[in-house]
């Protein structure tokens, strides 16, 4: 598989490291048939996936262009090598990977290959994961899959070890901070998002043009200060079942907490200048006066355990449930 021009512009912010391996790649015809992103939601793992996508069916000398009519359709879902399967209500179905069955012998239409982009990977049924096992094991040599999911354990081994794994990190507080303020966003409120997104870009992106972002997770933030002071346990219960009703709010609210238990952990050893959540700056000191490092440890692991349970498909109001009952618990009179 070759592909024309050694020079080119992708529109991803970060990770050098992966772009530039992809484009050494399709530079010396060496492509892999199944590539698979994995990291932490809105760190930038659809945005490679969408640019490699771009790489390949632009027409352009220095692929991606971003400009061309082939790059302007991938970027709109729009073009005809192009097959974007996002799970249809939380599930990847084992009949959406059928139709990618049909499909996928087909001579792509306008370039050299046929791209089948996979964005939610890690919510794939049993019976879909094993039909898309069988094409992965012969692809034809037009077609290339891009899947995406949180971590390669979320996903069989046996599809894992057919495809070429980039395992994408956080960015740097400072990268993102540039890339806000190239989208001219203001200096102050670049700083303040870039300091609140731990590493995803495309979180920060999201809190640069949606208002309501910042304020809902600040508030988010608060809710975990009052659950460690709710000492009901039907309380808790109550506030785990509210929020097993809606998938996507539950990890973007463990995200904030694991947070704040890390910024707690620095509060403990008086590492203020590398705190996240500084606005509950007054709310958080105390707390880390009260709890102690194992309980502030405990809690942290048991934040990120909860979030890899849901990666892994366990039952998410029993993860939360069994999460919401082993948080700390203070009096407000112990100050």
């Amino acid at each position: 598989m070759e592909q024309k021009g050694s020079k080119s512009t992708w529109l991803v912010v970060g990770h050098d490291w992966a772009v530039q391996r992809l484009q050494n790649q399709i530079e010396r015809g060496r492509l892999a048939h199944a590539y698979l992103f994995t990291g932490p939601a809105h760190i930038g793992k659809q945005t490679l996936g969408r640019a490699l996508a771009q790489a390949l069916l632009c027409t352009s000398d220095t692929p991606p262009c971003g400009v061309c009519r082939a790059c302007r359709l991938v970027q709109q879902n729009r073009h005809p090598d192009l097959w974007v399967v996002p799970a249809d209500g939380g599930i990847l179905k084992v009949d959406q990977v059928r139709a990618v069955e049909a499909d996928v012998a087909r001579r792509p239409v306008e370039g050299r290959f046929k791209l089948f982009i996979f964005p939610d990977m890690h919510l794939v049924q049993p019976a879909a994961a094993n039909a898309l096992l069988k094409t992965l094991e012969e692809p034809p040599a037009h077609a290339i899959f891009i899947l995406t999911a949180p971590t390669a354990a979320a996903l069989l081994p046996t599809i894992v070890s057919r495809c070429q794994v980039y395992r994408l990190r956080p960015l740097s507080r400072q990268v993102i901070e540039e890339a806000l303020l190239q989208w001219s966003v203001p200096p102050d409120r670049a700083s303040q998002i870039a300091g609140l997104a731990d590493g995803r870009i495309g979180w920060a992106w999201q809190a640069a043009h949606d208002d309501t972002l910042l304020p809902r997770r600040l508030q988010q933030a608060r809710d975990l200060v009052e659950l460690i002071y709710t000492a009901n346990r039907w309380q808790r219960l109550q506030a785990a079942k509210r929020l097993a009703g809606d998938s996507h709010q539950a990890s973007q609210v463990l995200t904030v907490w694991a947070s704040v238990w890390r910024d707690l952990l620095l509060l403990h050893y008086q590492l203020t200048d590398r705190l996240i959540n500084v606005s509950l700056l007054d709310q958080l000191t105390p707390l880390a006066e009260a709890l102690s490092v194992v309980q502030l440890r405990q809690a942290l692991v048991r934040v990120h355990r909860t979030q890899r349970y849901f990666e892994e498909h366990v039952n998410m109001l029993l993860a939360l449930e069994s999460l919401f009952l082993r948080l700390p618990r203070l009096r407000r009179t112990t100050f």
